[in-house]
Order: structure tokens, then C-alpha cells, then sequence
């Protein structure tokens, strides 16, 4: 489904037609999300937002404002710790959107918003084959598929709020 709606969102912004806005595509989006996160197990959603997204610095450059390559293919140089008084916590989605267009958005603002939707069908992808190849990973732990599946889950749920920015929905 979240493919599904995913497509839709393109659809919806792309064509600037049909039974669908811009608005009601991408609260389908976070809540199939939300949706997955909960069929996968409860995951740790916003302690994985807060690990990956949550820090001064763009956490694959280390620069305050990610100065990184437009395609990058390289992974993060830091992962962060999440303490139980991180900030990102207790961020609602506004504070996320502010925080990751203070990270990203110099960057992103670079980019068309075409290509920021084909990032986000990208990490909608990338997340259900990884999703796939950890349930068929035997090695792998419960609580390794969790965080897994969470980091994956963060990286759509930063995608969709980078959009969400470009198209100046809150």
C-alpha cells in the first residue's frame, strides 16, 4: 500500500489533477508509515529520526548545513546516540520539518521537487526490499530487524517531510 500511495503522491503533485491533493497524498503516505511500523512490531520511529536526523550536523558530511554531493554513495559518517533528553524526541512534525530544512534544505532547494518525490519512491523502495531481505536473514535478531526497519522507515519519513517543505505543506 505504501508503494501504492506513494505513486499517488507523485501523481497528485506532478499533475496537479485528480480526487487527490498534494495535502491529503502525503498524510497517506506518513500514515502508511505509521501503519508499517506498527505492523512490523512497534518500532522505534522517533529514537530512529532523532539517531540519523536529529543531530547539528548532516550526519553523512558533518557540516552544519550537508554540503554533501547530490549523489552521495557513501554511508553516514556518524550515528548518534540517542539519550533519553535528545531533542528530537520530543519534536512535533513542524519542528522536524524546520529542522531537517536547516540540515538539507540549502541542498534540497537545489533539486526539483520531481526529484524529490523520485527520492522518496527510492526510499520507499529501498525500505521494502531491505524489509524483504531481513525477514529472510536468519542471522539477524529481533531487535536487529527492528532498528533496521526503523532506520529505513526514517529515511521515508525524512523524504516525505522534505516534500511535504518543497510544496510548503505543514
Amino acid at each position: 500500500h505504501l508503494i501504492g500511495f506513494g505513486g499517488e503522491l507523485a501523481e497528485a503533485v506532478t499533475r496537479a489533477r485528480g480526487p487527490t491533493t498534494p495535502r491529503v497524498a502525503l498524510a497517506n503516505v506518513l500514515a502508511w508509515v505509521l501503519a508499517t511500523a506498527d505492523s512490523l512490531g512497534h518500532l522505534p520511529l522517533v529514537e530512529a529520526m532523532a539517531s540519523k536526523y536529529g543531530g547539528h550536523s548532516c550526519s553523512y558530511c558533518g557540516e552544519p548545513k550537508c554540503a554533501c554531493p547530490r549523489n552521495r554513495s557513501v554511508p553516514p559518517i556518524q550515528s548518534q546516540t540517542t539519550r533519553p533528553d535528545s531533542p528530537g524526541l520530543e519534536w512535533s512534525v513542524t519542528e522536524w520539518q524546520d529542522h531537517l530544512g536547516r540540515l538539507y534544505g540549502e541542498v534540497n532547494g537545489k533539486i526539483s521537487i520531481e526529484a524529490c518525490l523520485l527520492r522518496l519512491l527510492t526510499e520507499i523502495g529501498e525500505m521494502a526490499k531491505n524489509i524483504q531481505g531481513a525477514m529472510a536473514d536468519s542471522s539477524l535478531t529481533v531487535i536487529d530487524r527492528k532498528e533496521l526497519f526503523a532506520t529505513e522507515l526514517a529515511d521515508v519519513i525524512a523524504w516525505t517531510f522534505t516534500v511535504s517543505s518543497k510544496l510548503e505543506i505543514g
